[in-house]
């Protein structure tokens, strides 16, 4: 009989019950904590790619953002929502964002601000350190449902194929979150894998 068979497990010496039943649950306490940093990394990554494409096509993008008579051109991608969560989840107040580098009235203003709070939440610590992988991942998709119509909507708007292919690739991206992550932390890395090496 091999060392991994049930019977020398379950007839040894080794762990009782209590112990076993300890293991398990830290087990399980750590794939939970391991499935909330790389959630928190993927998004905060995406989100960062998102906020730098628009900066890259700022004219464009704040042509299109005039015409749909927004305020500037981050808010093609309707910001508040990750916002919302992340000052909501993260502890900014032992780790607030920095100021942005460029003044109020710049024309990457927003941007660049929405930039260092991005950078503020990953070095942040969870304002709730028990928050269940379940509670993280419904403020989560929410944000990027609400997030994607946005993009999405002003894709359509844009008369520009070159800025509709970005709004739509950065929609699609945030189907990283998609599906029952929260029960099946597998599909997360899935995702992860199908968005950094497409089919």
């Amino acid at each position: 009989m091999g060392l991994c068979s049930s019977k020398a497990v379950d007839d040894g010496p080794g762990l009782g019950a209590s112990q076993k039943s300890s293991a398990v649950s830290e087990a399980k306490e750590n794939g939970n904590k391991d499935f909330r940093e790389t959630l928190r990394t993927v998004v905060l990554l995406v989100l960062n790619r998102l906020a730098t494409a628009l900066e890259y096509e700022q004219e464009g993008f704040s042509e299109l953002a005039t015409k749909l008579e927004m305020k500037n051109y981050m808010q093609l991608c309707a910001p508040q929502h990750f916002e919302a969560v992340i000052k909501e989840t993260w502890d900014l107040d032992r780790t607030p964002p920095e100021k942005p580098e460029v003044p109020s009235d710049h024309i990457s203003f927003a941007q660049n601000k929405f930039i260092k709070l991005l950078e503020a939440a990953e070095k942040a610590d969870w304002r709730d350190p028990s928050i269940s992988a379940q509670e993280l991942t419904d403020r989560i998709q929410e944000a990027a449902k609400a997030t994607q119509k946005v993009l999405r909507d002003s894709a359509i708007a844009s008369d520009s194929s070159d800025l509709k292919i970005h709004l739509f690739f950065f929609a699609k991206c945030l189907e990283v979150v998609d599906g029952d992550i929260a029960a099946h932390h597998e599909l997360l890395y899935s995702n992860i894998d199908d968005l950094t090496e497409p089919k």
